[in-house]
Formats: C-alpha cells, sequence, structure tokens
C-alpha cells in the first residue's frame, strides 16, 4: 500500500514504532514481509563488500545504520559493487525529528542526492536496500544463451555474456557447453 502512495505522489510519514528500524522499514515503500537487521554498517572496504553480499543474496529488505561521516563513502561503495543498479534503496534520515527525511530510488540516484545537498550528509541514518526484485541471474544467462545461440559460437558466447553480466568467462563456457549438448 505505502509503495501505490508513493508512486501517486502521496507523501508518507512513518509513526513512530518501537524502534526506527521498524520506522524506516515502513516509510521506505519496499518490501516488509522479509527484511534482516544488519547492525551498524562496518567501516573497511572488504567488510563492505561481504556486507553487499549478504544483502544481495537475501530475498528481502535488509536494514542497517550508518554514521553521518561514512554514509556517502559507503554509498559509493555500495554503488560501485551494484554494477547493474538493480537494487532499491532507501535512506532514511532523522527520523521521527522535523527534517525527517527519505531518499528513495537507485544506489546512483541516492549517492547524487547527497552528493548535490550536504545538509544530507548530517543526522542519523537508517539504510534500507531490497534485493527482493534483483533479477535472477541464471535465468537471464539461459535467457540470453538462446537469443544468441544461433548467431555465435560456445567461445564467442562465453565471452559476450560475460560481459553483459560480470560472470565469470569459464564459469559460462562450461555451461554454454552443457547446454549446447541438451539441446542436440
Amino acid at each position: 500500500m505505502v509503495r501505490y502512495l508513493l508512486e501517486n505522489n502521496v507523501n508518507i510519514i512513518s509513526l513512530p514504532g518501537a524502534n526506527s528500524i521498524t520506522t524506516a522499514l515502513v516509510g521506505s515503500g519496499l518490501p516488509t514481509n522479509k527484511f534482516q537487521f544488519l547492525g551498524f554498517a562496518p567501516k573497511q572496504k572488504d567488510a563492505i563488500k561481504n556486507l553487499f553480499k549478504k544483502i544481495i543474496s537475501f530475498d528481502g529488505t535488509s536494514i542497517f545504520f550508518e554514521s553521518p561521516l561514512r554514509v556517502h563513502k559507503t554509498l559509493i561503495i555500495l554503488k560501485a559493487l551494484d554494477k547493474k543498479l538493480k537494487l532499491e534503496v532507501c535512506l532514511a534520515k532523522e527520523l521521527t525529528k522535523i527534517n525527517e527525511k527519505f531518499i528513495r530510488g537507485n544506489l546512483s540516484y541516492v549517492v547524487e542526492a547527497i552528493q548535490s545537498d550536504p545538509t544530507l550528509q548530517k543526522g542519523e541514518f537508517v539504510l534500507l536496500i531490497s534485493a527482493q526484485n534483483f533479477e535472477d541471474e541464471e535465468t537471464e544467462v539461459e535467457e540470453l544463451y538462446e537469443k544468441l545461440r544461433k548467431h555465435l559460437s560456445v567461445k564467442d558466447l562465453s565471452l559476450v555474456i560475460s560481459t553483459l553480466t560480470g560472470i565469470n568467462k569459464n564459469q559460462l563456457y562450461k555451461k554454454f557447453l552443457q547446454l549446447s549438448k541438451k539441446s542436440t
């Protein structure tokens, strides 16, 4: 319902709940049926990469806190990792306070919003990311294979689809060899 209202330009104000996690989740417009809370975002880049892996492997909304000193840096790293820009993001700022704000969109949009308005880099933050709509890579790869297999060799298919998806070309080559044996 919240998503529908947001899509129809209705301003949503989430009433305070038991904690900021619930308030942020309800006001985010992201899926609420399944979520995980991951605490504070880590400081190190490698730890943020591991956090990203947890986020994209979870079929729901991931929620974590971020400090005002690191929110921009964390978003930049996450944006670099999300090459397809398919994750839905909501940055909730200053919940239940006069300057409460929800910034919704993909990572690129949220990073741009923060860069263009320095006041958005101050305050308390709850970051919510939904991978629920993340396309199933396996299905995507098989669809690409079916569309292109008549036009390209298995080797060329592997290279092209690896470039498009970021999946290792050797893995794809093995998979496509198996698929080509099944279809003959």
